[in-house]
C-alpha cells in the first residue's frame, strides 16, 4: 500500500455524503467525525467503506446476481421489478449501470489497499439454494 492520506480521503467522502449518513457512521463509532478523524482516520474511512458497501454496493450486487439466475436458470434476460400498480423499474435496462457502480466501488477500495477486506463475493447464493 503506498502512502495514502485516509483522513484526506476521508473529507472528500465528508464533501459528497448526506448529514444522516455522517450521523450514522458517529453513532456506530461512539465519537465525533472530526475526532476520529484526527484520532483514526483508517478506521473512519474503512466505516464510510463499509457504509457505502452495504446501502448503495450491495443492492446492486443483488441485482447482477438476480439477473443472472434469471438468465441461467430461466432464459429470461428482460425483466422490471413492479414497485407498485403503476410503477416498473425496468432493472434490466440498468444491468450495465449497476455493473460500472459495483466495479468502481471495488476498483476503489483496491487502490485505497482495502482488497482483501471488501472482497467480491464469488459464491453466487442461488446456485446452492435452489
Amino acid at each position: 500500500m503506498s502512502n495514502i492520506d485516509f483522513a484526506k480521503v476521508c473529507m472528500r467522502f465528508r464533501e459528497k455524503l448526506s448529514v444522516t449518513f455522517i450521523e450514522r457512521i458517529e453513532r456506530r463509532l461512539g465519537e465525533s467525525w472530526e475526532k476520529v478523524l484526527e484520532e483514526k482516520p483508517k478506521d473512519l474511512l474503512v466505516a464510510v467503506l463499509q457504509d457505502i458497501r452495504l446501502y448503495y454496493v450491495n443492492p446492486y450486487e443483488m441485482i447482477l446476481e438476480m439477473s443472472e439466475l434469471l438468465k441461467q436458470t430461466y432464459g429470461i434476460s428482460c425483466f422490471s421489478l413492479s414497485f407498485s400498480e403503476r410503477y416498473d423499474f425496468p432493472i434490466s435496462e440498468k444491468i450495465e449501470e449497476a455493473s460500472k457502480i459495483v466495479n468502481s466501488f471495488y476498483e476503489m477500495t483496491e487502490s485505497l489497499g482495502f482488497g482483501q477486506m471488501f472482497m467480491r463475493s464469488t459464491r453466487r447464493w442461488w446456485k446452492y439454494e435452489f
